[in-house]
């Protein structure tokens, strides 16, 4: 249930980007943490690069801990389901920092904007429809939490209501990739009906 849109982009065709620091980037978040106004949110914004990089400084599991531990995150997670703009942005630039566990958390918070905040959700996927993430995994817009691994009417109820959020969005520049969207949560729920039938 984790799982994202399959890859229509080769890995010749992925941009790399400029170099990260993650002690620098860890510095302008905890001034986020401490006051997450919107000056300290674009600061953040800005010190995270906008694709994936060619060089890191720093280790980014240790970053990503701290950037989704329990402690920290749901300051973040708040201003982005609120609807706060550059906090969104944020999270769509750590989907392509992000691997393994940590892209699953992050893939998980981008479910949330889908339900909660469609048409921002819409906005920043156009923007980074061409980054290393979206190329490489496709749309995150299935990822559930593990919560739904166990319990299918309740997965398919959420992915339910992400396909209600989407199709509330209006806006000539949204419709072709909020009917992308809608498709692939259609198909894949018909998808794992098909498997749950030969089972």
């Amino acid at each position: 249930m984790l799982g994202n849109c399959v890859a229509v982009i080769s890995p010749q065709e992925l941009r790399t980007v400029e170099a990260l620091d993650w002690d620098s980037i860890l510095g302008t978040y905890n001034a986020y943490l401490n006051y997450p106004s919107q000056a300290n949110a674009m600061a953040l914004l800005a010190s995270l690069p906008r694709d994936r990089p060619n060089e890191i400084r720093g280790s980014t599991e240790r970053a990503f801990r701290i950037f989704l531990s329990g402690d920290n995150d749901p300051i973040l997670f708040q201003e982005a389901i609120s609807g706060d703009r550059t906090a969104i942005e944020i999270y769509f630039r750590l989907l392509n920092l992000a691997d393994g566990y940590y892209l699953d958390i992050v893939n998980i918070t981008m479910g949330f904007l889908v339900r909660f905040q469609p048409k921002l959700f819409l906005e920043n996927l156009l923007k980074y429809r061409d980054t290393h993430s979206i190329k490489t995994h496709g749309y995150p817009i299935l990822a559930t939490g593990p919560g739904y691994n166990t319990h299918k009417g309740a997965w398919e109820y959420v992915l339910g209501r992400r396909i209600a959020a989407l199709e509330g969005v209006n806006g000539k520049k949204y419709s072709t990739i909020k009917a992308e969207c809608i498709e692939l949560i259609r198909k894949t729920i018909v998808r794992d009906h098909t498997a749950s039938y030969h089972d």
